[in-house]
C-alpha cells in the first residue's frame, strides 16, 4: 500500500457524519483503500490515505460525495526523527 494524500473541499464537511460516511464506503472496498486520518483547517480537509492506487483513493471519494482537488502520492516523510 502506498501513502496518498487527498486534498477535498471544506464544503463536504460534516463532522462524524462524514467520518461514518467514509468508514461505510471503505468497507465496500475490500481493503484497497484505506482511511488514516483527516487534518481540517478553515477551508479544505486534507486527508491521509494508504491505498493500492490512486484511482482507488478518487473511487472512495466519489462513492462518499467528497470533492477531491488533488490526489498526491507521498514520496517521502520527514519528521524530527528522520533529522538523525
Amino acid at each position: 500500500m502506498v501513502r496518498y494524500l487527498l486534498l477535498i473541499g471544506i464544503l463536504c464537511f460534516a463532522g462524524t457524519a462524514s467520518a461514518q460516511t467514509s468508514n461505510n464506503v471503505l468497507s465496500t472496498m475490500a481493503g484497497r483503500a484505506q482511511w488514516v486520518q483527516s487534518y481540517v483547517t478553515d477551508n479544505a480537509i486534507t486527508c491521509v490515505y494508504l491505498a493500492e492506487s490512486p484511482e482507488a483513493v478518487r473511487e472512495h471519494a466519489a462513492a462518499g460525495g467528497f470533492p477531491v482537488t488533488n490526489v498526491r502520492e507521498v514520496g517521502r516523510v520527514i519528521d524530527p526523527a528522520s533529522a538523525g
